[in-house]
């Protein structure tokens, strides 16, 4: 009894379902002692990310008001220029009054003020007389706008008569000929700026700050805290410009010279070239969330324990089709030496680890039938050149044949043909083997597409003359492509000799040498007999043709059409076909181009 209760102890013997349990009671102990701190983390950088998130929307809203706040002003006076003229001078001082208290109860601009081509105040609206003959050309502003007379907005600064923050906008006065005879200023007080209010008193909520501040200048332009207006930016407030990769919103955390942690986000207006920032104490943020966690602690700790309870239950339950399962695969394979294909009714774990059993087997047969496939192709394409290299060295050893000079060249071409034969077939195999471990090498420089193909045409000559072949070779200019000048004759010669293989003796192969965007294409058409519809999805797989009697017909072994597709995909391009059954085949190879000089004369070959 001792023995057996020691060895139930082992972990090593224990079954799944009772590990689990054990996992179960420990992770409770465990879950009570940690779960605040991880649920604490979680939620308080949950509630941080959605913080961020909630005040990026907010913050780009406020952006945007302020932005149209000031473009609307700016498009204000642009429009107000012309109305205080009279096509060729500035109206009597009555209108001009008159114009201007009605542009000012419009609340766009604090007050107005017109100058002379000099920069001299003549008029402005509230009336102050200190304006009046005061020369305004040695602010930037009125100085840049004189330059080239162009509407111009100011930094902030402090008015020189009114003393107090603002921005000025600047339109110049034109008469009906063009020529400027006036500067229309309107001033936004940055004091009374109701919108800056407006803003301020949304963020009183949660105790929140605003900033505007100008990096040009190193100001701030307005804040929660007005005494900062206009006042040069404290070390604390650099923080927001600290980082080199600034976007249009960013977001971040600090902790200020009290220990006290703060988080911000900030956006730049692209208009006014300023950056607003909302800002928050972290523990103001989080505050929320504490009396909620403490509940929820409390409900967890309540819910532990049944909730283990019904989790044990049904993991039990859970594990018994997986019982049932194994039981079924043990005697299959006790039975089979194949895996027999599980009737699957469950789309769970367990449903999809049967599917995982049913596909291996489907790949263990596929695979099967690939090497049936070669060994049927190998033996069959290894026979036949064999069979015709034996007969000719025998024939060769007969007295009479080695007295027969003709007849004894005629064997030796029958030798040398079946070892190329041999030789490709070789080639190809080792190809698969490299492509399928990608291990192929390529050495891709910029060649001839067309002396590339004229070369493979060469090699194809005497047998295009045994069938009769009539061959169309038209290039519009020269191209080069960068490939891999070996293995695109390889492709070409496997593309030129099938169509060589299914055309009718005496009909065309059209090749054709075109541009197609960033791609030179190659097109090989043929009269054949077409590719069957049913084949058409296979053309690209290895050790396939049409079928068994074609293959037998046609010799091959099924791979050219296979490595030709995936050495032109390797060097950057693509193979496709069309074809119609009946109606011939004709296959593309698109790859990428080369720019050349252009030739003085097109070639066209035939």
């Amino acid at each position: 009894m001792r023995a057996t209760y020691f060895t139930n102890l082992n972990p090593a013997r224990w079954s799944l379902l009772r590990r689990i349990m054990v996992l179960l009671v420990l992770g409770l102990g465990l879950t009570v002692g940690i779960s605040f701190w991880i649920i604490s983390s979680s939620l308080n950088t949950e509630l941080r990310r959605e913080y961020f998130a909630h005040e990026r929307q907010s913050l780009e809203n406020t952006a945007h008001r302020i932005e149209q706040r000031f473009k609307q002003r700016a498009q204000f006076l642009q429009q107000l220029a012309p109305l205080i003229t009279n096509g060729q001078t500035l109206l009597p001082a009555d209108e001009l009054e008159r114009v201007l208290r009605v542009a000012y109860e419009s609340n766009l601009f604090s007050d107005f003020i017109l100058m002379d081509t000099e920069a001299r105040g003549i008029f402005d609206y509230p009336f102050l007389p200190e304006r009046r003959g005061k020369d305004f050309s040695h602010r930037p502003f009125i100085n840049e706008l004189m330059q080239n007379w162009q509407s111009v907005i100011s930094p902030p600064l402090m008015g020189s008569v009114s003393g107090l923050p603002s921005v000025f906008m600047a339109e110049p006065v034109f008469n009906q000929a063009g020529q400027p005879i006036a500067i229309l200023v309107g001033r936004n007080g940055l004091e009374s700026e109701m919108l800056f209010q407006r803003i301020r008193n949304e963020l009183q909520s949660y105790s929140g700050q605003l900033l505007i501040i100008d990096p040009t200048y190193d100001l701030y332009i307005t804040a929660t805290d007005e005494e900062k207006v206009l006042q040069p930016l404290s070390k604390e407030d650099r923080i927001y410009l600290s980082s080199d990769e600034l976007q249009d919103t960013w977001q971040g955390f600090y902790q200020d010279k009290d220990r006290k942690n703060w988080l911000y986000v900030a956006h730049k207006l692209g208009f006014m070239d300023w950056i607003v920032i909302k800002k928050a104490p972290e523990v103001i943020v989080l505050a929320s969330i504490q009396q909620a966690l403490t509940y929820y602690m409390l409900m967890i700790a309540s819910l532990l324990i049944p909730l283990a309870f019904i989790m044990v239950v049904l993991i039990y339950r859970w594990l018994a089709p997986l019982r049932s399962s194994i039981v079924q695969l043990n005697k299959a394979v006790e039975e089979e030496s194949d895996i027999s294909k599980f009737n699957i009714e469950r789309e769970d774990e367990i449903g999809q680890l049967l599917l995982a059993f049913n596909a291996f087997q489907s790949i263990r047969d596929r695979q099967q039938q690939l090497k049936d496939e070669l060994l049927s192709v190998v033996s069959h394409e290894l026979r036949t050149p064999l069979t015709s290299i034996r007969g000719a060295l025998n024939i060769l050893q007969l007295d009479q044949v080695q007295q027969d000079p003709e007849h004894r060249k005629k064997l030796f071409n029958l030798a040398s043909r079946n070892l190329n034969r041999l030789t490709f077939l070789v080639n190809d195999l080792l190809d698969v083997v490299s492509l399928s471990k990608g291990m192929l090498r390529l050495n891709l420089s910029d060649c001839s597409a067309q002396e590339a193909i004229l070369e493979v045409l060469e090699d194809f000559r005497a047998l295009l003359e045994e069938k009769s072949l009539q061959v169309e070779f038209t290039a519009t200019e020269e191209m080069k492509v960068h490939v891999d000048q070996l293995r695109l004759q390889q492709v070409l010669s496997n593309l030129i000799s099938n169509a060589i293989k299914f055309s009718n003796a005496g009909s065309r192969i059209q090749i054709a040498l075109t541009q197609q965007g960033e791609f030179v294409r190659i097109s090989v058409l043929d009269e054949g007999e077409g590719i069957p519809m049913a084949f058409q999805p296979h053309v690209f797989e290895r050790f396939t043709q049409a079928d068994l009697s074609d293959r037998r017909k046609q010799s091959g072994t099924g791979l050219g059409m296979a490595i030709a597709f995936e050495l032109v995909e390797a060097m950057g391009g693509h193979l496709s076909f069309d074809s119609v059954p009946g109606q011939g085949a004709c296959f593309y190879v698109d790859l990428p181009s080369v720019k050349v000089m252009p030739d003085d004369t097109n070639k066209a070959l035939k």
